[in-house]
């Protein structure tokens, strides 16, 4: 599938849309690309229009101007426009979790249904969410003084990873491959301004969604658990999965079982 382009004021947004049918928009994690979707979207193709997407910060997208979940959320609306794409279905991983949440938000006319993939809807507390604002400035700071590759190193390391060293190792170093192409401005940026202390908290918005919603989180992933039970308990019209022998990164640490389920809401969401 050939990379796309789509040009708005001074950004350029990577992209592909390849399939036919209902559409289902794919928005990848910190530190990823699109790329991360390869399999995913080769499965879904045969049946629904799949459009992935690098985020700014991210991959081949490149953005003169900082942004926020909101400024983004505006250039993919164009994009959705240009493209003359009226609905789609919306999944997101962790941070592109997060950003679906908030283009949920901010265009709730477009959206069809939302799988949401070890997400979260932010941080209701103010004090717990300025604190993480100076967390997230920090680390940008230190990613801008010591590289990128320095910073790869200690976040492969986190806890939150560990199940992610039983992949293969292709896919281990496909991942790999994938943090180290980054810019060190490019996550600095993404971390201080789509980070989750500077997103807008999405809990109280939860109760309001009308469209179909999927949450999807790992057995060995806990803080995600806990914290999509509770979104669970609050949306009106949601299903948990909860994907046995998977931490953070479901699609790639249990691909099939992902897929089932995805497949499962699409079919439901119609």
């Amino acid at each position: 599938m050939t990379e796309l382009t789509f040009k708005i004021n001074y950004d350029s947004y990577a992209y592909k849309l390849d399939g036919h049918g209902e559409v289902i928009v794919l928005f990848h994690g910190f530190t990823s690309t699109q790329a991360t979707w390869n399999a995913i979207r080769e499965n879904l193709i045969a049946d629904y229009q799949v459009l992935t997407i690098d985020l700014p910060g991210h991959g081949k997208t490149k953005v003169a101007e900082n942004k926020t979940m909101k400024s983004f959320s505006d250039d993919f609306k164009a994009l959705l426009d240009h493209l003359e794409i009226k609905k789609v279905h919306l999944l997101g991983y962790s941070m592109g979790g997060r950003t679906a949440l908030s283009f949920a938000n901010y265009y709730p006319e477009m959206i069809q249904s939302l799988i949401l993939e070890s997400a979260s809807p932010g941080i209701a507390d103010k004090k717990m969410q300025k604190k993480r604002q100076i967390a997230d400035q920090a680390l940008a700071e230190k990613i801008l003084t010591e590289g990128v590759e320095v910073f790869v190193n200690d976040w492969e390391a986190l806890p939150l990873f560990d199940t992610q060293k039983n992949l293969s190792n292709q896919i281990q170093s496909e991942v790999r491959t994938e943090r180290l192409s980054q810019t060190k401005w490019g996550l600095s940026m993404s971390l201080v301004y789509m980070g989750t202390g500077r997103q807008t908290s999405w809990w109280d918005s939860l109760k309001n969604a009308k469209y179909p919603v999927t949450l999807i989180v790992g057995s060995e992933d806990p803080k995600f658990i806990k914290t999509n039970e509770q979104m669970n308990e609050l949306y009106i019209n949601a299903k948990l999965y909860t994907i046995r022998n998977a931490g953070h990164c479901v699609h790639l640490e249990q691909k099939h079982e992902f897929i089932k389920v995805v497949r499962a809401h699409l079919k439901e969401a119609q």
